[in-house]
């Protein structure tokens, strides 16, 4: 169920009359009900799915939170033949299940692009080419609720808090609806407990005039800037012949202004929606565009995904025994500045080739993972150096222009990264490379004509860069204020709110995106 479609209202209109009539103790199975039939939407095999995930990830959990309790209640010391006969059974469910669900993962993800290269291989050797395969759908969520499942049955095991003993309570936690398409990915200890809350789930009129904002401006985000931003950037890649240089890399510029706004619209909607049930979900964006570095950028953008990889992967890795002992293996052997790189570079390679290969198949994302991958370990080492070399050349590092340059420069750097996905394959990126060398052709971008054969005009060019600069401004408002977008509008007076209502209503409906003959773009992320 597409969250800009009029059936999606509807859901959200008809689940939240329901959810205020019933009694506070009882709406989170309101809730529960709601998302099971926000699965059911999507197909009952894939509503099937989740439910016998989630029933993994909770039997394991109490397996081992009843491992847990036994430990507590012996002397580690005294008892310590029984003690690790228990860890060690605790820990075989830990793998066991992690193995389960990851391998379910990566062959759902995989499984297809196996098939391609069967395929491949087949017409290769003088085969037909044309064997038949299993052709897998991507389960509706699965990534996120798979992240998710992994991360609550990790901090059981890490004894962070104790395991959840009611199944269609723990099972709200993995379906609910506004973050399962994109996420974020939620941890347990912060949302779990929110459904149950009754002081804080109770009707409140500001809360939900203030989750309407939020809904109408990712609204805005989407309808309004992605999804027009979107027809001339697939239209210019889907024509890799006779485009002029200049054209593609605007393209790829614009291609970075229109992941943003439809990730961090879809965001928006689903904090709003959230919101007007009482839920508080976790931020996943804190304005990226304003960035003075790639590490920073990342520290800023789908903001779960990244703390996730830190928390679940980069530490345990960074921080276990087996690991501190090679390092000091290297140092010893090849120095004190081997050592240390070789500390920082393994674990950042390993997460951000992982976090490439998640984001898609194929060698433009492992290319993708390898290349930001080269910025952080370049951004680790050469750290010291730059500050030098910024201190001889008497550059303020603090000055406004700096920082202006270093928000560029992040840009652009995040922009290369787009240039090897987007396009869909390496050797179209080449060609793109290749062709903004040889046919730059810079009078193209002056040309409406140019734009018309790529799906959109002057006017529609126009509204785009509107757009993207009310964006940029609600987003320097938010970082240099310190006032969410929602505070600043309730900030002004009656007259002023109402024309910001209206002007971001009449954006939306009147000349947002979408219609009889358009197809409706589907968010970015909502098939990971």
């Amino acid at each position: 169920m597409n969250f800009c479609s009029m059936d999606f209202i509807l859901f959200a209109i008809i689940l939240a009359v329901l959810y205020y009539v019933v009694r506070p103790s009882g709406r989170w199975v309101v809730l529960l009900a709601g998302s099971l039939v926000f699965f059911a939407f999507g197909g009952w095999k894939y509503l099937l799915y989740a439910v016998a995930m989630s029933a993994v990830f909770f039997c394991a959990a109490n397996m081992i939170d009843k491992i847990n309790d036994r430990q507590s209640q012996l002397d580690r010391k005294q008892d310590k033949e029984e003690w690790a006969q228990l860890a060690g059974k605790s820990k075989r469910i830990l793998v066991i299940t992690i193995v389960l669900v990851v391998g379910n993962l990566v062959l759902n993800k995989y499984f297809n692009l196996l098939g391609e290269l069967i395929n491949n291989i087949s017409a290769y050797l003088g085969g037909s080419g044309d064997i038949v395969l299993w052709d897998i759908a991507l389960p509706l969520g699965l990534s996120y609720y798979t992240f998710s499942g992994l991360g609550y049955i990790l901090d059981v095991y890490w004894k962070r808090y104790r395991s959840q003993r009611n199944y269609a309570k723990f099972l709200l936690y993995i379906v609910y609806f506004p973050h399962i398409i994109q996420g974020p990915i939620e941890r347990y200890g912060l949302l779990g407990n929110q459904f149950f809350d009754e002081a804080k789930i109770r009707f409140d009129g500001e809360r939900i005039r203030n989750a309407l904002v939020w809904m109408g401006y990712g609204y805005f985000k989407k309808l309004f800037v992605a999804d027009r931003i979107s027809i001339f950037v697939n239209g210019v890649m889907a024509e890799p012949k006779g485009t002029a240089g200049s054209i593609q890399l605007f393209a790829i510029l614009l291609s970075a202004a229109w992941i943003y706004a439809d990730f961090s619209g879809y965001m928006d909607i689903a904090k709003g929606v959230s919101m007007i049930f009482g839920i508080e979900i976790n931020q996943n964006f804190n304005h990226p565009f304003l960035s003075k570095s790639i590490p920073e950028w990342w520290r800023r953008w789908h903001m779960s995904l990244s703390s996730w990889w830190k928390d679940y992967i980069y530490m345990p890795m960074a921080t276990s025994l087996r690991f501190i002992s090679t390092c000091a293996k290297v140092k010893k052997k090849f120095g004190k500045n081997v050592g240390k790189f070789f500390k920082d570079a393994v674990p950042l390679l390993l997460i951000w080739t992982t976090t490439g290969l998640w984001h898609g198949t194929g060698a433009t994302y492992l290319a993708w993972g390898l290349y930001f991958s080269l910025i952080f370990i370049c951004s680790v080492t050469f750290a010291p150096a730059m500050t030098k070399l910024l201190q001889k050349l008497h550059i303020n590092a603090d000055s406004k222009c700096f920082h202006l340059f270093q928000i560029i420069r992040t840009y652009l750097l995040f922009c290369v990264g787009r240039l090897l996905t987007v396009p869909g394959s390496l050797r179209y990126t080449g060609s793109i490379v290749k062709n903004m060398f040889t046919n730059f052709n810079v009078n193209a971008i002056f040309s409406g004509s140019v734009y018309e054969k790529y799906g959109i005009c002057i006017q529609e060019l126009g509204f785009m860069f509107v757009g993207i600069a009310v964006i940029i401004i609600a987003d320097c408002i938010e970082e240099y204020k310190k006032k969410t977008i929602s505070q600043w509008v309730f900030d002004r007076n009656w007259f002023v709110r109402s024309v910001i209502y209206a002007v971001v209503i009449v954006a939306i409906v009147v000349f947002g995106i979408y219609g009889v003959d358009f197809s409706m773009e589907g968010f970015a992320y909502q098939d990971f």
